[in-house]
């Protein structure tokens, strides 16, 4: 047999796979003819048929374009690449090569081989339909599949690499992986193709904010509103970022929720509730929670505790989930309701209008603005009573909501909750925190990781968008204070290289690159778990604290150390430690902040003990007591009652 011979049988055999859809076999004997004549096209152009079979279209068309190229003159590979961009529904395309095709000979081998369907463009023009490649990433992306959703991504683009929509899809999912500066590049890649989109741009202002760039990334945001100055949804995402931002610029920010609350109005007629007048004596009052938290989200402990401690007997709870995604948590969710809807597909004026048949008394914003998703349906005055809670970054501060929850922390701070509405304290603290939630292996975290080290670890959460150059300041003052310190940044799953890069020149400005590290995280285990199992004293960062990770961290034994600021983003966990019953740990200054830290630091014998303690008092603490802390909203939703009634 000659080596020809061979060739063309092991292309025979590729194909009797693809017809038999061993597609692993027909890839191995496409292989072995490569290996064998390199240089020749036939290989290439039937994996690409491979290719086809497996949905893969845009892998397709680089292997029959490379054959192509190889052998200009071939009718064969034009005809399939016809046959692929009709199917793919790339038109142009198809025609083009359809019609290169007509002036160019068959290969007298390859047409005895290759199935007739790849030959039959009047069929594939006639079955033509969109590439499922994009559909697919939105949906991954929707189900927080990331990594499906940039997969789909890079087929649909491989076919199409005009897409600009999908770019922005890309980019949001490589976002979501924490991979910000591909997804800058994949923005970059839309921009270059399309400068009108305004979710490309507020797309690429959230990566390059999380990549500590937040000139630039503000900057984009307020194209993005330039280019859509009606859409109240981007103001608030203008003014959601600038929670990063200096207190000067911070303080500037009203004129934007100034602008908000125009932009939030307009248009909105209110629902006429006057067949619905406030009784707090009424047998069941109704509490409707509005939120895009329902799911294993930051903020779901919060919302649970509300949810799973109200007295039925005297309340009734109704959910309205602003987003559509659903796992276990929004089952349990579900299961705590007395009724439940999913509103994130409905037009403002629909679901207030639901929301108001539903004669909800008490509605409350558990979203906030910092995506502006409940903004304009609290605008059409759903219910009688409307209540701000959770919201982020500047309270809610608008001219829909009546009543505004805070605590002991937050009640006489005028800078965390703007506006008119009046501020109810509740007595139990602002949130509450099942303490046997974080599922961590807690006997084994209760090894205290300076006596194995030699050292104390700092730990802080690698988020540039958090380690603002004060924060890297206030870190490198704790570090100097502690001669035998280092500082482990980590918490989340995947930390890129240029945010390593950008982290280490931070701190390089103070001396200090040798003594940061980086947390690792092998494959199938708990970024989580892995961070508090190698820290000793957990840093808070401001001018947006971890309120969330401030909890877990107490829950494991080990301290937090806050700054009490003025913002409500700086302000959380500071709430959170005067719950839990320590509030020596939350710092009135950053000098203050630095001794707390040095102070922890300088009792290795007793943060062991912590380690042990700790999650004891937490437990036992009034941040850990969901069912005092719902009575506490009750309480205050009564009260809220009444005033509206004398009103």
């Amino acid at each position: 047999m000659t080596d020809s011979s061979k060739y063309f049988e092991q292309l025979e055999d590729a194909v009797d796979s693809i017809v038999a859809k061993d597609l692993d076999a027909a890839i191995e004997f496409c292989n072995e003819a490569i290996s064998a004549a390199p240089d020749r096209a036939e290989g290439y152009a039937i994996l690409g048929l491979v290719a086809m079979q497996m949905e893969d279209a845009g892998r397709a068309v680089e292997l029959l374009e490379r054959a192509h190229q190889m052998d200009q003159g071939c009718q064969d590979y034009t005809d399939a690449l016809a046959v692929i961009y009709a199917k793919a529904g790339k038109l142009a395309d198809s025609l083009y090569y359809a019609k290169l095709s007509l002036t160019l000979e068959p290969h007298p081998e390859l047409r005895q081989i290759i199935p007739a369907v790849f030959r039959n463009y009047q069929d594939a023009l006639n079955t033509a339909t969109p590439s499922p490649h994009y559909v697919n990433g939105v949906i991954n992306f929707n189900m927080h599949e990331y990594e499906k959703a940039v997969d789909s991504c890079h087929k649909e683009l491989r076919i199409n690499d005009r897409h600009a929509a999908c770019y922005v899809v890309l980019a949001r999912s490589y976002a979501a992986l924490g991979k910000f500066e591909h997804a800058v590049d994949a923005c970059h890649a839309a921009v270059h193709i399309d400068l009108t989109t305004p979710k490309l741009y507020e797309c690429l202002g959230d990566s390059l904010i999380r990549l500590g760039r937040f000139d630039e990334g503000i900057a984009c945001k307020q194209e993005a509103l330039s280019l859509a100055p009606d859409d109240y949804r981007l103001a608030a995402d203008v003014l959601a970022s600038l929670a990063y931002s200096p207190d000067g610029k911070w303080r500037d920010a009203a004129d934007e929720l100034n602008e908000l609350n125009k932009l939030v109005g307009a248009d909105a007629e209110q629902i006429d509730l006057a067949d619905l007048p406030a009784d707090p004596d009424k047998k069941k009052i109704r509490i409707g929670y509005v939120s895009d938290g329902f799911w294993d989200s930051p903020v779901s402990q919060f919302l649970e505790a509300a949810f799973e401690g109200h007295d039925k007997s005297r309340f009734e709870v109704y959910g309205y989930q602003q987003n559509n995604y659903q796992d276990t948590t929004t089952t349990r969710f579900k299961s705590l309701a007395d009724k439940w809807l999913s509103i994130f597909d409905l037009d403002d004026d629909t679901a207030a209008n639901i929301i108001s048949r539903d004669s909800v008394d008490i509605l409350v914003d558990a979203c906030g603005n910092a995506e502006g998703r409940s903004l304009a349906l609290f605008a059409r005055r759903a219910a009688g009573v409307q209540v701000g809670w959770l919201g982020w970054p500047r309270g809610e501060g608008l001219d829909t909501i009546d009543f505004q929850l805070t605590d002991a922390v937050t009640s006489n701070n005028e800078e965390a909750f703007p506006g008119g509405a009046k501020r109810v304290p509740l007595d139990s603290g602002l949130v509450a925190f099942n303490a046997g939630s974080v599922a961590m292996d807690v006997e084994k975290l209760r090894v205290f990781p300076a006596f194995e080290a030699g050292l104390i670890t700092f730990g802080g959460i690698c988020d540039l968008a958090r380690l603002t150059p004060s924060v890297v300041r206030a870190w490198s003052g704790v570090l100097h204070a502690v001669p035998a310190s280092r500082l482990l940044l980590g918490y989340v799953g995947f930390v890129s290289l240029a945010v390593k890069a950008r982290a280490k020149e931070l701190f390089s400005h103070f001396g200090l690159i040798d003594r940061v590290t980086f947390q690792v995280t092998p494959p199938e285990v708990s970024a989580q778990h892995v961070f508090f199992s190698q820290v000793d004293i957990f840093l808070d960062t401001f001018p947006v604290s971890a309120a969330v990770e401030t909890c877990e961290a107490m829950l494991v034994g080990i301290p937090v150390v806050t700054i009490e600021a003025a913002r409500k983003t700086a302000v959380s966990s500071a709430s959170i430690l005067h719950a839990a019953g320590k509030a020596e740990w939350a710092a009135p200054t950053e000098e203050a902040f630095i001794q707390i830290a040095a102070g922890l630091a300088a009792n290795p014998t007793g943060l062991s003990e912590q380690r042990t303690s700790l999650p004891k008092d937490m437990a036992n603490s009034a941040l850990c007591d969901r069912r005092a802390f719902a009575q506490a909203m009750e309480a205050a939703f009564l009260q809220m009652l009444k005033a509206r009634v004398s009103d």
